[in-house]
């Protein structure tokens, strides 16, 4: 619904806040909002239901704060799509190859107060459907070269999901504090993984 940026890290727009939107993506869309190369955004106190992907997700992001959102029941294919690769496969709220804009020491990205539910994975794939994810860092899967900016994702309430509650995957630099899970890993077509996940971070 929102596509923000679709260039190089970090030309995409900035300092934008997203505030009190009720996104309802109507089995059709991909995404409630979608960074890509972009920095110094926010989202809060959305609602964001009924996407084929991901409530928030970025990719080659920095400085993303997502606060007081409700996202549920997203990731779902469209039914009759001629392009289902190009839906689910992704969680509520992912944080993608995260880009260090500068260097300062504090958090740079920030996963807090939301309440996530109905995130599933209906790809061939059946690996994500997860709650919350920080997934790899500039795209590559070697945890040696790994180097995100520091996250914190803190007092999120996350359960009913298709996958796990929080990854993070291939990653750096991420504190997780005082959440709550109940009820994930809700399909029975991914392996048996762990509520909380750190991998290769």
């Amino acid at each position: 619904m929102f596509y923000i940026g679709g260039g190089s890290f970090p030309s995409g727009p900035a300092y934008l806040e997203f505030r009190g939107l009720n996104l309802n993506g109507n089995a059709n869309a991909a995404d409630g909002f979608f960074c890509r190369g972009s920095h110094h955004l926010r989202f809060i106190s959305n609602s964001i239901s009924n996407t084929g992907g991901s409530g928030i997700a970025s990719i080659d992001c920095d400085y993303l704060t997502s606060d007081h959102n409700l996202i549920n029941h997203n990731g779902f294919i469209p039914s009759g799509t001629a392009n289902p690769q190009w839906y689910s496969w992704t969680s509520a709220i992912s944080y993608n190859s995260n880009q260090w804009f500068d260097n300062y020491p504090g958090f740079h990205n920030i996963i807090s107060n939301n309440i996530i539910s109905g995130e599933v994975d209906q790809s061939t794939h059946h690996t994500d459907g997860n709650g919350i994810i920080l997934d790899l860092s500039s795209g590559s899967y070697d945890p040696a070269t790994a180097n995100t900016p520091p996250a914190l994702i803190i007092n999120n309430v996350v359960y009913g999901n298709g996958g796990r509650c929080i990854v993070a995957y291939v990653v750096t630099n991420f504190w997780i504090v005082n959440n709550t899970c109940f009820r994930n890993d809700l399909d029975t077509s991914e392996s048996a993984f762990g509520s909380f996940e750190p991998n290769d971070s």
